[in-house]
């Protein structure tokens, strides 16, 4: 198994992995085209962050994080919103598909009244068939050891609340649960921190 950096072919696989094993996420439903644009400009920011974990060619797993997800949604929004537009026309005579639009990327402007670290890890998947191998672990940490190297000391993890598999991979890793918010109404998310060690590996 190696882990690595994406580069920007890994990107459509990316966004098929991430609908079809993120399928309960909001973003997911918004379809691979839309995916594969919002992991391009990941991978293009300055302060972006996207690791893949990859066995005999194939993409067993990904994770990605920003170190301001608020800003890094700004500038999404600025350079990429026609693009986005168009892969999500027939979405758009939802009213509620559009209000989720919203909520989503306005969400990291409520960080400074809950005081959270701006640095987020925005999603994590791995391949059903090589599950069972630690291979979350080592996204999870490579990750962290991409934020260190930035400065960074904490980074944020919002997870469903309904999401138990999940929030116990998060708890277990050691990231610790903060608060509780709506980022779509009606729908409760857990916010986690992970605190990095000044002593954690950076590779």
């Amino acid at each position: 198994m190696r882990i690595r950096t994406a580069e920007l072919s890994d990107c459509k696989a990316i966004a098929i992995m991430h609908r079809i094993n993120l399928d309960k996420s909001f973003l997911g439903s918004l379809g691979t085209g839309f995916l594969k644009i919002l992991y391009q400009a990941i991978n293009n920011h300055q302060g972006g962050f996207l690791i893949v974990a990859v066995e005999n060619n194939e993409l067993a797993g990904f994770v990605s994080g920003v170190d301001d997800v608020k800003s890094f949604y700004k500038l999404f929004l600025y350079k990429k919103w026609l693009a986005a537009i168009f892969a999500i026309i027939p979405k758009l005579f939802s009213l509620n598909i559009i209000k989720k639009v919203i909520e989503t990327f306005s969400y990291g402007g409520h960080d400074s009244e809950i005081s959270l670290p701006k640095a987020e890890l925005l999603s994590i998947a791995v391949n059903e068939k090589y599950r069972g191998q630690g291979i979350s672990t080592q996204l999870f940490e490579e990750l962290a050891n991409n934020f260190k190297l930035k400065g960074i000391k904490e980074f944020k993890i919002i997870v469903g609340s309904d999401l138990l598999p999940a929030r116990k991979f998060y708890s277990k890793i050691g990231c610790v649960e903060r608060a509780s918010t709506q980022i779509h109404q009606g729908q409760e998310s857990i916010i986690l921190a992970y605190s990095i060690q000044p002593n954690q590996v950076v590779l």
